[in-house]
């Protein structure tokens, strides 16, 4: 199961972190699944402040980069998280 492969916290802590104690961890997903659109949050104009979360990126705390060319896309984790449930 890649048990062995597990790491002690304070290891990844002392080895892995950046300067700045940033761990950046990469990960490859493929999916083989039929060709779907494209689902994106359908904004109400009355929802003038889901709407503003939505299309800003200051405030953007993840990236997804997306197909061949790496296009990034930034997102919020708690607007993700409600969307999917």
């Amino acid at each position: 199961w890649g048990f062995n492969y597990f790491s002690k916290r304070d290891n990844i802590l002392s080895n892995d972190c950046d300067d700045n104690g940033t761990l950046i961890i990469e990960v490859d997903i493929e999916v083989a699944t039929e060709k779907k659109s494209i689902w994106y949050p359908q904004l109400k104009s009355s929802d003038n402040f889901r709407t503003k979360l939505y299309q800003s990126i200051e405030t953007a705390d993840i990236s997804f980069f997306v197909g061949n060319s790496g296009k990034e896309f930034k997102a919020h984790k708690c607007v993700l998280a409600l969307e999917v449930k």
